[in-house]
């Protein structure tokens, strides 16, 4: 499915031509994207789009995505949601798991018509994580959070085929740093993670977990997934899923603010 080798992890060197933003779990609202990206003058010749995955499912717009990352340059990892289209597209998640989340336009198009296999061969090629170089450190993103304080062994475990698959899911699926943030129904990552995987429950997370804690080896790491009201710090973790297709905003984050963010959270 993927023609170009796989990597896990991407790494971007420092941008010398113009600025880089991160935006937030799009889901399908590429109209709003437009609008944001309009507000900041982005211009795609000199500046760089990154996402920290979901582009897609649960908003209008999700046809949308090919011509939207193609229009912006968008560079993007690897979302739950991309990943769960995967899984359906190559026969290890149910229809009713897609229907669930949002993701009947794509059940819709799978109709032989080679569609469904040019969103999937984008999906596919998406890695788990990016590595931007900035003038304040290196910058890492990933979709839902970083189960490791070292992102050197982090990378080295999302890279590793063999041991890889339960560190994937966690990077896709984990909550732990965002507890007051949970889901509305109040569930954890972890039943989602045994529903769709299959796997074990336990040991998913420590019990000595602090949300706080920094990760060593990056100067921030972005990541989005569970909503939150307002882009929101946890060491220097920040969360930019600010609801977008549930009626909050989309958080288009220019790196070059990344300093005063961090500063902020911690005299706060």
């Amino acid at each position: 499915m993927v023609k170009k080798p796989y990597r896990a992890v991407r790494r971007y060197a420092l941008n010398t031509q113009g600025r880089d933003f991160v935006v937030g779990d799009v889901h399908g609202c590429f109209s709003l994207l437009d609008e944001k990206l309009a507000s900041v003058a982005y211009d795609s010749r000199n500046d760089r789009l990154f996402s920290v995955g979901d582009l897609v499912d649960r908003g209008p717009e999700s046809t949308l995505v090919l011509d939207a990352v193609r229009q912006h340059k968008i560079k993007a990892i690897r979302g739950n949601h991309e990943d769960m289209i995967l899984r359906w597209y190559t026969g290890y998640t149910s229809s009713d798991q897609l229907l669930a989340n949002g993701a009947e336009w794509f059940i819709a198009m799978a109709d032989g018509s080679g569609r469904a296999k040019r969103f999937a061969n984008f999906m596919a090629s998406l890695p788990y994580a990016i590595e931007i170089e900035s003038s304040s450190g290196l910058i890492a993103l990933l979709h839902a959070d970083v189960p490791f304080d070292d992102w050197g062994k982090l990378t080295a475990a999302l890279g590793d085929e063999r041991r890889g698959d339960l560190v994937r899911r966690q990077v896709l699926w984990q909550r732990s740093r965002w507890r007051e943030y949970r889901e509305g129904d109040g569930r954890d990552f972890s039943p989602s993670l045994a529903t769709v995987f299959g796997l074990p429950v336990g040991g998913l997370r420590s019990a000595t977990f602090d949300p706080h804690r920094e990760i060593n080896g990056v100067f921030a790491a972005i990541v989005g997934h569970t909503p939150v009201p307002k882009p929101t710090v946890r060491g220097n973790v920040i969360n930019i899923d600010t609801g977008a297709v549930y009626g909050g905003t989309l958080t288009v984050l220019n790196l070059n603010d990344l300093p005063h963010l961090l500063s902020c959270s911690e005299a706060g």
